[in-house]
């Protein structure tokens, strides 16, 4: 019986509605997106829907002409409903999650944004499946893609993260979290040790209480507390959305300050603009720091654990495409941050090949881009 719907689904004429997905809830690649739309007009012309764990009770009036939809309904009716609307839709714009799209209209374009390529590799994803066309940062990561995550070669185009957008705004966000001033800024953010649904990218080792590597102690926190103190430095650790919280300490020091989704959340501050203020990034496997490449400021890659790492890399040799501090000791870490407060560049050069070599578009303008082409202009057509 549903089979018929469905199928009955494609007899009808698209709609003009944009669908849109991510996770958290209204958040990254699609949100900046969605709302770059909204500032070109489109909200006039399409309808727009947003798949949601969680209805965003009382924000209506930030999302005009905009509908909700649990992304996981539990009645039939519920399915039938996303059915309909994944089958009438004449756009849809997903960045995490795919949805089961079972009527595949030739006009309707399915768009899988994803949420960031880096050397990690994710193989147990499929991202070809059900889009039309996916996202990465450049076609030096076609092979990865094609080989590794069940991409098609025709699929895959270099529009890289539309978050980054967010990167080129000048924002006083650090200022207004923090109620003191200091001399240089450095955000940790590491790729999760275990993720929200149980699985684990690192093989033993040791248990990690503040979600990164490296500090394993209350004291082990205190002592790198006391080195960026000595500096005027602070770091500031956003442990990644997917990562398991339920042992992670938050523990905020002087010059160590943990941040969550949440507080992000309250006080209306995108990551990616919080980013864009700081003088440089700590990290480690993740995709972040192929968009943190686009401002060319220092970077440190703490590799502490990376013995344990069991998932395998996109490329060969993933450390010559990480330009900057390798990190194994505290040692290391310490002479990272004089550098940092020193003003000291060693790798400069190095970035900016890389960067040449993992970002095809190294400009703000990536919503513009991608609502020219593919819904001003339609450039791209199956």
């Amino acid at each position: 019986m549903h089979k018929i719907i469905y199928y009955l689904f494609r007899l009808l004429p698209l709609k003009k509605r944009i669908l849109l997905e991510s996770h958290p809830d209204l958040s990254d690649n699609s949100r900046v997106l969605y709302e770059y739309m909204l500032k070109a007009g489109l909200d006039k012309e399409y309808r727009f829907v947003w798949f949601v764990e969680k209805m965003p009770i009382g924000k209506k009036a930030e999302f005009p002409n905009t509908s909700f939809l649990p992304i996981y309904p539990k009645s039939i009716i519920g399915r039938i409903k996303n059915q309909y609307v994944l089958s009438t839709s004449q756009y849809a714009f997903f960045s995490h999650r795919t949805l089961s799209r079972l009527v595949n209209r030739e006009k309707a374009l399915f768009v899988n944004l994803w949420h960031g390529a880096g050397p990690k590799n994710p193989s147990y994803m499929d991202l070809g499946s059900g889009f039309d066309f996916v996202f990465y940062p450049s076609p030096f990561f076609k092979d990865g893609f094609v080989n590794y995550l069940s991409c098609k070669s025709g699929q895959l185009l270099p529009y890289g993260n539309i978050r980054n957008d967010l990167l080129f705004r000048k924002t006083t966000h650090i200022s207004r979290l923090y109620d003191r001033q200091y001399k240089k800024v450095i955000i940790w953010m590491p790729t999760f040790r275990k993720n929200i649904r149980g699985r684990e990218d690192f093989e033993g080792g040791q248990e990690m209480i503040f979600g990164v590597p490296l500090i394993y102690t209350k004291d082990n926190l205190e002592v790198v507390n006391d080195q960026l103190k000595q500096r005027n430095i602070l770091l500031v650790i956003k442990l990644h959305p997917a990562q398991e919280m339920t042992h992670i300490q938050f523990m905020n020091l002087s010059n160590i300050r943990f941040l969550s989704n949440d507080e992000l959340e309250a006080n209306h501050i995108p990551l990616y603009e919080l980013l864009g203020e700081a003088d440089s990034l700590l990290t480690d496997y993740s995709s972040v720091y192929v968009d943190y490449l686009l401002l060319n400021r220092p970077m440190g890659f703490v590799f502490e654990d990376n013995v344990s790492y069991k998932t395998g890399y996109l490329f060969e040799d993933p450390f010559e495409l990480m330009p900057g501090h390798k990190i194994y000791t505290y040692s290391q870490l310490f002479a990272f941050f004089d550098d940092i407060v020193e003003e000291i560049d060693s790798y400069n050069d190095q970035r900016l090949a890389v960067n040449d070599k993992l970002n095809y578009y190294k400009d703000e303008g990536f919503a513009k881009r991608v609502v020219d082409d593919f819904i001003i202009k339609h450039e791209y057509t199956k």
